[in-house]
């Protein structure tokens, strides 16, 4: 069974761990936080660490991304190194102040009750109480102050290595000298498409919790430059595994015994039980290497671990406070580490929250912009608003006056037409009154014709009676000729 799950044991026995240091095809990879980590420790604790590595000189290897990222952050770490001594520092000089007497009450109470005047005993109390406790105060401020002349010589002391930005840098000469060209690994992802592959396939491994490196998804938005070529900050892990696996196929590589001062799960296997427990390797990455590259062995130790396990396996010498200087220093480095971390995940949220900010306000500026449109536009409205009820008030007044034109039209056109019957009438009465004058004309000349007539008719019956009367006379004539 074991052959077919090997990845789940650990080497425990001293012997087993033992072979596996002494074997001179074991080969010991240090991770980037090791070598940044010798910038925190005290002069004697990091000399040991190097005389390790000169004793194991010939098998030991950091990929090339170690070296990158070590390059990149070198001067960060001695920043961080730098500013916290200086910040200290100023926090034990304001140490000072913290015993101060302050006199101010007991004039105040001596000024208000007139003690001189009124209650001169009590003035010789207050004046004997306020001279032997400033007598009190000021040895306490002799003491504090030679006390923390010795709190800032220790950190002088400790500071002694003095290595700034722009220094000589002893720590990385002695780096460069162990760690030669040979010791470092090639660049396996030396294009931007190896990486965007080794991304691709790295969003799929976090996706699914598939170690190393899953844990370092806060790390999303950093990215630096180098060579042309864009890195993510988030796949460093994974690239280092990656270029672990290359080396130890190129070079048949059995045994690895990797330093880290990384102990999240996804490198190492982590149980709680009567408090957390870092065991080995997780099982998932022993498994890749032994597929990968036929790795036997792949051992992971923190530096004490490995600098105590050195000791022990390799008969190196390294005093018991030197192991404990390095365990508070690595303690030191992690709390400055935390803290930084804290701090750049703050300014991160700060940022988001500024840029948000910023959206928010470029969005207020926009609906601000649409709110001053949106306002010209009702002012618009109510103006066209006001101009349509002025319209509407002169179309209806012009509506009415023309109403009102048109009722005084139909009342002169009846009117006119009023007027033109009248004249019609008066036409028909002027012509009715010549027409009367004419009857009348006639009338009488029908009355004179009458007359006329009637004389005629009398003269006609004059004549008829003539005519009678003398045919009468005529016819006795006739008779009496007879």
């Amino acid at each position: 069974m074991q052959n077919k799950f090997s990845c789940f044991y650990h080497p425990t026995e001293n012997t087993e761990l033992k072979n596996i240091w002494e074997d001179p095809e074991t080969v010991f990879i240090f991770d980037t936080n090791v070598l940044l980590s010798l910038y925190s420790f005290q002069p004697e604790g990091r000399q040991d660490f190097f005389k390790i590595l000169s004793k194991i000189e010939s098998r030991i290897w950091i990929p090339f991304h170690v070296g990158l990222e070590f390059q990149k952050n070198r001067l960060n770490v001695i920043k961080k190194r730098r500013n916290s001594f200086n910040d200290l520092n100023k926090e034990i000089d304001k140490l000072i102040d913290t015993i101060k007497f302050d006199k101010k009450p007991f004039s105040t109470i001596s000024n208000v009750f007139s003690l001189k005047k009124n209650y001169q005993p009590v003035q010789e109390k207050l004046d004997t109480t306020l001279s032997e406790i400033s007598k009190l105060f000021k040895e306490l401020d002799s003491t504090l102050k030679f006390h923390l002349k010795e709190i800032k010589d220790e950190v002088k002391a400790l500071d002694k290595d003095r290595i700034f930005i722009n220094s000589d840098d002893f720590i990385r000469k002695e780096i460069d000298k162990l760690f030669d060209e040979k010791k470092v690994g090639s660049n396996t992802f030396d294009t931007q498409e190896k990486l965007e592959n080794l991304y691709k396939e790295g969003e799929q491994r976090y996706e699914n919790g598939i170690p190393p490196g899953y844990k370092d998804i806060s790390k999303e938005e950093e990215e630096f430059f180098f060579d042309g070529l864009n890195y993510k900050r988030k796949f460093g892990d994974l690239i280092i595994f990656k270029q672990i696996i290359e080396f130890s196929k190129e070079r048949n590589i059995k045994n690895i015994i990797f330093v880290s001062e990384d102990v999240k799960e996804d490198w190492r296997s982590i149980e709680e039980f009567e408090g957390t427990k870092i065991l080995g390797a997780r099982p998932e990455l022993k498994r890749e290497l032994n597929k990968e590259a036929s790795v036997e062995n792949f051992l992971i130790y923190q530096i004490e671990e490995f600098m105590q396990k050195t000791n022990d396996y390799l008969d190196i010498k390294i005093e018991l406070d030197t192991l404990k200087s390095i365990k508070l220093s690595l303690e030191e480095e992690k709390r400055m580490y935390d803290e930084h971390l804290r701090i750049q995940r703050m300014n991160i949220e700060q940022l988001k929250a500024q840029e948000a900010l910023r959206d928010h306000v470029a969005a207020q500026r926009v609906v601000g912009r649409e709110y001053e449109a949106l306002r010209d536009h009702i002012a618009a409205q109510q103006m066209v608003g006001s101009q349509l009820k002025e319209h509407e008030t002169l179309m209806r007044g012009h509506v009415a006056a023309q109403q009102m034109i048109g009722k005084e039209y139909e009342a002169l056109r009846n009117y006119i037409a009023a007027q033109r019957m009248v004249g019609s009438q008066l036409k028909a009465h002027e012509a009715l009154k010549g027409h009367v004058a004419a009857q009348q004309m006639i009338g009488k000349e029908y009355e004179a014709l009458r007359d006329h007539i009637a004389a005629q008719q009398a003269f006609e019956d004059q004549i008829k009676a003539q005519r009678s009367y003398d045919e009468k006379f005529f016819d006795e004539q006739d008779l009496d000729e007879e």
